[in-house]
């Protein structure tokens, strides 16, 4: 697993990242930034992951959450 934006500053909420798994596909982790959480995978396409890392780290972070159906 490879960590491709650390969103996790972005936002005091909800920590988000983008991560590259170790056979190629991407996906958005999140969690809620409480105790006892628990973290949520969603896997997305690799043309999405492309678009997420030309944005900064705010924008991606919105973009995330968009996708996940949160904002």
């Amino acid at each position: 697993m490879k960590v491709i934006i650390d969103a996790s500053n972005a936002s005091t909420d909800v920590l988000v990242w983008l991560k590259q798994a170790n056979d190629g596909h991407y996906y958005i982790e999140r969690k809620p930034n409480r105790f006892g959480s628990s973290v949520d995978r969603f896997p997305i396409s690799i043309t999405f992951a492309e678009k997420l890392r030309m944005m900064t780290t705010e924008e991606a972070w919105f973009a995330m959450e968009r996708y996940v159906g949160v904002n």
